[in-house]
């Protein structure tokens, strides 16, 4: 069994609980600094030096410093995605650019492989009028 912590502080690490000790660095903050005692709890915090005005500033001032935490987080995730989808909108923009680019190629190499097709037919047909030429010039020198 584990022996007992004189302090809560103690007790609080203990049991995995950080507590969280800028409220208490306000509170020292606007009271001057705390009197010397031996006991840690004493110097962390002087409720019996609070006036009950300033009991309600502390709890104003940690909702203000939750709602601050809560804002930037917001901030922080909002400027993650708008982040994130000028990458994935890039990313599109890239893409169809290179989509375009490959269908314009593939169009400029049809066009050159139907000229070199009409070349061809156009050259077969030369020499088949040629052929054919010859052929009746051929015959018209035989018939003379």
């Amino acid at each position: 069994m584990e022996p007992r912590s004189k302090t809560r502080q103690d007790r609080g690490f203990r049991a995995g609980h950080h507590k969280d000790l800028s409220s208490d660095v306000l509170m020292r903050a606007k009271l001057g600094p705390a009197s010397k005692s031996p006991d840690v709890d004493d110097a962390v915090s002087v409720p019996s030096q609070l006036s009950n005005d300033m009991w309600g500033e502390v709890p104003k001032f940690q909702a203000y410093k939750q709602e601050e935490a809560i804002r930037k987080e917001r901030e922080s995730f909002l400027k993650k995605r708008s982040m994130v989808k000028q990458t994935l909108d890039q990313q599109m923009q890239d893409r169809i650019k290179e989509k375009q680019a490959i269908k314009n190629k593939e169009r400029e190499m049809d066009k050159m492989i139907l000229e070199k097709a009409r070349e061809e037919i156009e050259t077969e047909q030369k020499r088949k009028n040629d052929l054919i030429l010859k052929t009746l010039a051929a015959k018209e020198e035989r018939d003379r």
